[in-house]
């Protein structure tokens, strides 16, 4: 095993070496290797900690190399069956390697811990982390981030000037790193999707297996859609369609509707909600706005919120969907303050981005069709329109649109187990009816009353449920059909009651200030 500083100085060395000078080859790309080791009291992993180094940009003829991280776990048993690969959210997502357990994260470290568990008894497991974010080895930059401008805590949000400033903000930034040497152009998603295949060919894979969600899940389907050979099954929660990086306003209010129906429920929220409902009490505050902007006065401070600022704000408002019901009726009864803290940070000074988040979601891009489908919505009046990014930036975007023949899902027989939360506002439950029919061995299971990452909460009220439907990596579909395998799944779980917080007491700007 290599000591760390070993590994360090080798790093620095090849990374140097690779990042400055090195040209594309048809050879087989260098990969180096450090041994980990990790343990805590709930697992024990030994693997190795990698760099593949690949082109920054395949499109280019004589385009350098970066290093792409990746861990690899080798099967306890080796059957010769496909590696089971995971892959970060985000963009920019990122693994490491206390993420395999008790250290961090909490149930989320522990339960990806029980999965590398289950799934390396028999085959490799391989985390591949996404190439250019600056939070893991391989990076082009230590700070692969762009800031802009977001507006005047003076003034009531703007849409059409919040987008001039995060296009001048990032052209600013863009034109630094490509004069540093950054091919920004390789950063899309389409040499996202390649990176897996080059992986999976330095080891010689016949074939890969997925445990993916949110945009990992984005990313799996972009290889399916690309290399659906060389694609051994799938297990996906959080899905997200390449033609749905930008959310359907319909599809979100339906969430929202969900929300109200368990918020109606709620013994500790009875006779508290607004009369009219969460939901009409939402548009009746974006005319309330719309109508009259309100001044806050926070302190010695005065912001004049409008109706921008609520819409912008409408999904994620207090972090928890816990606190959605509070959140609404407290503006709906004319307490402000809160919305009013949010203006006052969010419009003031400059917002960070990920550059990756931008060069990745724009060349996942939007069909016509669907464009047009999420602007006629009539939901749309009531929220933020979910493409001010891509409608900023795309017309001065150099990584490339990844065409609508990419993003159009052809029908295939992969086996898939889809896991989707009804109260997910990041990924609509919608996304998993959509893929449904393209694919003809799949089964949808509902997480009923959670929200993203609904899976942790999953394993945690119904233990059995994770050993069931691991049984995906473990059953042979040569001799059992995927329409019997599918009848021993459930098709939905319900988790405990929604634990709402209290609309008495304290107010969300009391417990955010600690006033």
């Amino acid at each position: 095993m290599k000591t760390t500083v070993q590994y360090f100085f080798l790093l620095i060395f090849l990374t140097s070496l690779h990042l400055s000078s090195q040209k594309s080859t048809d050879t087989p790309p260098i990969v180096i290797e450090n041994d980990f080791d990790y343990k805590d009291d709930f697992v024990h992993f030994k693997g190795t900690d990698n760099l593949i180094f690949l082109p920054e940009n395949r499109l280019a003829e004589n385009s350098r190399k970066i290093g792409i991280q990746f861990f690899r776990v080798k099967a306890k048993k080796d059957m010769g069956l496909p590696p089971v690969l995971y892959l970060p959210g985000g963009p920019p997502g990122s693994f490491f390697i206390d993420m395999f357990g008790g250290k961090y994260g909490g149930k989320h470290g522990v339960y990806f811990g029980q999965q590398v568990s289950i799934l390396s008894e028999n085959r490799d497991v391989l985390i591949i982390n996404q190439r250019g974010n600056h939070h893991i080895p391989g990076a082009p930059i230590a700070d692969f981030t762009y800031k802009f401008n977001v507006g005047d805590p003076k003034e009531v949000s703007d849409p059409e000037q919040w987008k001039k400033n995060i296009k001048k903000g990032f052209l600013a930034y863009a034109n630094y790193f490509e004069e540093i040497g950054v091919d920004l152009r390789g950063y899309d998603f389409s040499n996202l999707v390649d990176d897996i295949e080059s992986i999976r060919a330095y080891y010689k894979y016949d074939k890969v297996a997925f445990m993916v969600g949110s945009f990992g899940a984005q990313w799996a389907l972009g290889y399916i859609s690309r290399y659906p050979e060389n694609v051994d099954r799938a297990l996906v929660y959080d899905i997200e369609p390449l033609s749905h990086s930008y959310d359907d306003p319909k599809d979100l209010w339906t969430v929202f509707k969900n929300i109200e129906a368990e918020a109606e429920k709620s013994e500790k929220l009875k006779g508290k909600l607004p009369k009219i409902g969460l939901l009409n009490a939402v548009k009746e505050i974006v005319k309330r706005l719309e109508k009259q902007p309100v001044w806050v006065t926070l302190g010695a401070d005065s912001v004049l919120i409008g109706a921008n600022d609520f819409k912008r704000n409408l999904r994620y408002p207090y972090g928890p969907t816990e606190a959605w019901p509070k959140y609404i009726t407290e503006l709906y009864n004319g307490d402000y303050n809160l919305l009013g803290l949010w203006a006052k940070e969010r419009r003031g000074g400059n917002a960070t981005v990920g550059m990756l988040n931008s060069l990745i979601d724009v060349s996942i891009g939007i069909s016509e069709d669907r464009l047009k489908l999420i602007n006629s919505r009539e939901e749309l009046q009531w929220m933020r329109p979910t493409t001010m990014a891509y409608d900023a930036l795309k017309e001065v975007m150099m990584t490339p649109d990844i065409g609508d023949e990419m993003r159009k899902i052809k029908p295939n027989e992969i086996p898939m187990v889809i896991l989707q939360a009804n109260m997910d506002v990041n990924t609509p439950f919608n996304n998993a009816t959509y893929v449904l029919p393209y694919f003809k061995n799949a089964h949808v299971i509902k997480l009923k009353n959670v929200a993203h990452q609904g899976r942790v909460h999953l394993w945690e009220e119904h233990p059995e449920s994770l050993a069931d439907i691991m049984r995906l990596f473990s059953t042979d579909f040569d001799k059992v059909p995927f329409s019997e395998f599918k009848k021993t799944l459930k098709t939905e779980y319900s988790m405990k009651e929604f634990d709402f917080m209290e609309i008495e007491g304290k107010s969300l700007y009391e417990l955010r200030t600690g006033a």
